[in-house]
């Protein structure tokens, strides 16, 4: 077998029991997963809500946030389907939402600013298309957050 074959084989393989444990939408296997993941990212600051009924707003409604105020995540167990979901909600949360803050700090807001101003025309409609109106910058940002930094995680990693 050559060498291409081989990298070949490497780069298509699945492993069957790990895609079918991340289809699992059984609560305490999500719940098992969160922590093993934050434990593993080294993250001390993840909390899981098994029950939303006591949120109000956005958050009652949303796979996860970060609370600026508090510098925790929160996982809303109840609105994600499985595993797979599960642990791309804390990756985004932990990663975009906390991680680039505590990466930039008070630099943060340019940070948004570099990728927007720089962004392909192509990247700038996708965010456009989320309904959002540039013309302020804290509405921009926080789209920025939202998409615009998902694909520079996307096309970074």
């Amino acid at each position: 077998m050559d060498l291409d074959s081989v990298a070949k084989v490497v780069k298509d393989f699945e492993n069957p029991s790990i895609e079918e444990e991340k289809s699992s939408s059984n609560p305490l296997k999500m719940k098992e997963w969160v922590e093993e993941l934050a434990e593993t990212l080294n993250l001390g600051n993840v909390e899981i809500v098994t029950n939303v009924s006591q949120l109000n707003g956005k958050e009652k409604h949303a796979k996860g946030f970060f609370n600026k105020r508090t510098g925790k995540i929160t996982i809303l167990l109840p609105n994600n389907a499985n595993i797979a979901d599960i642990e791309q909600t804390l990756l985004h949360e932990a990663v975009v939402h906390y991680g680039l803050r505590q990466l930039f700090g008070t630099q943060f807001d340019t940070f948004l600013d570099n990728v927007f101003n720089n962004a392909s025309e192509e990247n700038c409609v996708k965010t456009a298309h989320l309904g959002f109106w540039f013309s302020d910058l804290i509405t921009r940002n926080k789209t920025m957050q939202e998409r615009g930094m998902n694909l520079f995680v996307e096309f970074t990693i």
